[in-house]
């Protein structure tokens, strides 16, 4: 059998084949002897490997592991070579073979250059660096996969590489806290690179044994990593943690194959609110949600899986708001002991704000969980979450009267937001690079809700934590909040919200220095790309489209100036004078940001001067027009 020489010698040969660097001796790195092949690029497995290869048992069976094998490396190489001989050379950077695996990439010196490089340029070359190691990393996974499943092939016969690489994390999970820091890694680097894999995710999860034994390895191993003060320990159960959560999110959903069935999910809603035991020393053992509610933060979910959990996690908060927290241990114990190594919103004890992370990373189920009703408490989960009487957990181990419980209360509505983002954006809410918000049925009429439920004409605001989603979902319907002001439809027709609620939204957001950042940039952003795509249309649109977008450039600017005031005004050493400062401040830079772009467009179609000067007084009414909105409307407050 032969098969390219990239998919025997992992990373090493990538570099080679891709970069023309050195690297160490494949042959001394590699398990498995292979047998020279001159320069054909093909090589034929001798002595160890042939043996495995041949007549028998394992013959059938080593050859799908190295044709698997082969398929997903000559994919790795082929986006390696990709990243090193198109993506690197547009960028203008050489990309350095560091040895074991790992590149580093930078920008080559030209004679007479500066050296200068914007920050994009630096993000790029950064990204890519980070990729094409991952690439490599992913390699050596593969390498080692194929070589432990080779040297098994005598006694085991593997239907697919993924197969022998489930059954490897299963068998290092059945350590359990056992596991040495090298096996923790190998387990987790097989992991990494196969979660979203639904042969390996649904096997390993089924490897596990079942929905209980799968919460006592997770809890058992996500207290002994926030145990002490092992950061190394820590940073592996941190990996674990996303891990497991992305591979559950793969093996439960119904439209992969395989996945695992329907009852995992029934299952994980019984064991929710029964204690599984993880470990002896505490008072009582976890219920089946809090240790769940690790595994949950990560991971794009299927509605018909998530859903009914998180349905659950509410209704049993409604009737019993301390259920959870009173549970958890006291006394004695790390504070950072929990169920969510993370460390981000939370300790791990509430499972309310874990379900709300795992909904933030799943857009298709988030949609639905703030549309439907909830039988169970008769109104719908977006009035239930953002009531104002609502009580949030507090997710630590600190004492409940403490300062610092107050702050961990924090995580539930930055969760919630979390949630809505991801919800009304149609991606996740810490998506490295946001698509631009896929609009159904159902997304304008959430985004509706959060429009009427926040913003300054009510007396109960949002709380702090949940400001910078508001701000970015905001950010987000950026057009559709331009439409509520405009009496025309000047493209094509867009879902208009109430121009009242978004005025008022707008205030509140935009009255924070940083919501008014994030609504400020996305309208510039709006406006910019908005007249270059009107510049075949005919200047009238273009100019109708201008001259609103004035007034709500306004609506911002008069927003964050009253925020101004009240902040100077509510300061105990605040001066007038300085509240006044800022404000021209604010005020030239508006008007500098509402009138730069269409001079640009205008210079660019030619409009001569007098006909710029007619637009500019047109576009300086409305811009004035807008301001006037939210000054009118601040006087009525008083």
């Amino acid at each position: 059998m032969r098969i390219p020489r990239s998919a025997l010698f992992g990373a090493s040969a990538l570099l080679v084949l891709t970069t023309g660097c050195s690297g160490e001796s494949l042959r001394e790195q590699h398990p498995v002897q292979w047998q020279a092949c001159g320069d054909h690029d093909v090589c034929a497995p001798t002595g160890a490997a042939k043996e495995t290869a041949g007549p028998g048992r394992g013959a059938s069976g080593g050859r799908r592991v190295l044709d698997d094998a082969h398929t997903e490396l000559a994919s790795l190489e082929k986006q390696v070579r990709t990243a090193v001989r198109v993506d690197a050379v547009r960028l203008g950077v050489r990309v350095e073979d560091l040895g074991k695996g790992r590149v580093r990439c930078f920008f080559v010196h030209v004679r007479g250059d500066s050296d200068g490089r914007t920050q994009g340029q630096l993000d790029a070359r950064q990204e890519l660096e980070g990729r094409i190691n991952r690439l490599l990393a992913h390699t050596s996974e593969i390498d080692a996969s194929l070589a432990r499943a080779l040297r098994n092939a005598g006694n085991r016969s593997y239907a697919s590489l993924d197969e022998a690489q489930s059954e490897r994390a299963a068998e290092l999970a059945g350590l359990g806290t056992e596991l040495t820091g090298k096996q923790f890694a190998e387990l987790n680097s097989i992991m990494r690179f196969n979660a979203r894999d639904a042969d390996f995710s649904t096997a390993f999860y089924q490897a596990l044994g079942g929905p209980r034994e799968a919460l006592e390895f997770y809890g058992r191993m996500s207290l002994d990593g926030t145990a002490g003060n092992d950061t190394a320990r820590l940073a592996l159960t941190r990996q674990l943690q996303r891990n497991m959560g992305l591979a559950l999110a793969s093996a439960t959903d119904p439209d992969n194959k395989p996945h695992l069935s329907a009852s995992w999910g029934s299952d994980f809603r019984r064991l929710g609110t029964r204690h599984i035991a993880v470990d002896p020393r505490f008072r009582s053992n976890p219920y089946g949600y809090q240790v769940l509610g690790g595994i949950l933060r990560y991971g794009g979910y299927d509605a018909r899986f998530i859903n009914p959990i998180a349905g659950h996690v509410v209704r049993l908060h409604h009737e019993e708001p301390a259920r959870f927290m009173d549970g958890k241990p006291v006394g004695g114990l790390d504070l950072d002991r929990g169920f969510n190594p993370s460390g981000q919103s939370g300790a791990g004890y509430d499972p309310l704000t874990s379900v709300l992370q795992g909904l933030g990373h799943s857009p298709d189920a988030a949609k639905p969980f703030f549309s439907d009703e909830n039988a169970a408490l008769g109104h719908g989960h977006f009035d239930e979450l953002t009531d104002p009487d609502f009580e949030w957990p507090a997710d630590s181990l600190v004492h409940p009267a403490s300062d610092e419980a107050d702050h961990a209360r924090d995580a539930g509505p930055d969760a919630l937001g979390h949630a809505l983002e991801a919800a009304v954006t149609g991606s996740a809410w810490d998506a490295d690079s946001p698509a631009a918000p896929r609009r159904d049925g159902q997304t304008p009429g959430i985004m509706q809700r959060v429009v009427d439920r926040y913003n300054a004409a009510r007396a109960d605001g949002p709380p702090d934590p949940l400001k910078d989603s508001l701000a970015r979902m905001g950010a987000a319907y950026i057009d559709d909040l331009n439409h509520s002001f405009s009496n025309r439809r000047f493209t094509s027709p867009r879902r208009a919200f109430k121009g009242s609620s978004v005025r008022d939204f707008m205030m509140l957001v935009a009255g924070e220095e940083d919501g008014y950042r994030a609504l400020a940039a996305a309208q510039q952003s709006y406006v910019t790309s908005g007249l270059a795509a009107r510049e075949k249309d005919g200047q009238e649109r273009a100019i109708r489209f201008v001259e609103n977008a004035a007034k709500v450039h306004g609506i911002l600017v008069e927003s964050r100036s009253h925020g101004i005031r009240e902040e100077f005004r509510n300061a105990e050493d605040g001066e007038p004078g300085e509240a006044l400062l800022a404000v021209q401040d604010l005020e030239r830079a508006g008007e500098r940001a509402t009138t730069q772009p269409f001079l640009r467009y205008a210079q660019t179609m030619g409009m001569s001067l007098p006909e710029q000067r007619d637009v500019i007084n047109e576009i300086e009414t409305n811009y004035r027009s807008g301001k006037a909105i939210i000054s009118d409307n601040e006087k009525v407050a008083r």
